[in-house]
């Protein structure tokens, strides 16, 4: 019934899908990049893992100021956007450094997702529904976070080689960026005006 009322909210939470799918589908495939084809160390990976929780922090920031002006459904749109590069350095990387920008860009992508979703399903909701939205944002979450992973390793199972998976998911994350281009103006909600 949701959906039906606010096809807004069904294209945010196709966008959401997509992008959740995006994420999660090579999740497996990372470490076995890390470790097996660019022989990484405990403390690369953890400077990796410093550059990224530098990104997150100081992602806050930008973020909040980006939300501020584009508002929330266009900062997620791009945190989307950004997504895919949390992807595609897996591709072509021979050495460590050259998962910098990966590792940066989800730095990135946390701070603004943990921002914008809440943002947007709160404009898309408007003040009453706020906790329906909510429920049904993070059931899709959830139902998206039990397939997304599995459906990686069953890939390359099939014979997919890494680099296509990594492909197709950066695909589906930008997929979900194209839908929210077509939330055209949110309700403007309290949260978005302060």
């Amino acid at each position: 019934r949701l959906l039906r009322a606010n096809p807004r909210f069904a294209l945010y939470l196709c966008g959401m899908l997509l992008f959740g799918l995006g994420g999660l589908i090579p999740m497996s495939l990372y470490p076995v990049v890390q470790v097996d084809r660019l022989n990484l160390s405990y403390t690369e990976v953890g400077l990796l893992g410093m550059a990224q929780s530098l990104a997150w922090l100081s992602g806050y920031l930008v973020i909040g100021r980006l939300v501020d002006r584009l508002g929330s459904a266009r900062s997620l749109q791009l945190g989307f956007v950004v997504n895919a590069l949390v992807m595609l350095p897996y591709i072509w990387a021979t050495q460590g450094w050259m998962l910098l920008p990966s590792f940066i860009a989800a730095g990135l992508v946390t701070a603004g997702a943990d921002l914008a979703i809440l943002y947007t399903v709160s404009s898309l909701a408007g003040p009453e529904r706020v906790p329906d939205y909510a429920a049904l944002n993070a059931t899709v979450a959830g139902l998206r976070g039990l397939l997304g992973p599995f459906i990686g390793s069953v890939l390359v199972s099939n014979g997919w080689p890494y680099w296509a998976v990594f492909a197709l998911s950066a695909s589906l994350t930008l997929a979900g960026a194209a839908a929210l281009a077509f939330i055209t103006k949110p309700q403007a909600s309290v949260l978005e005006t302060q």
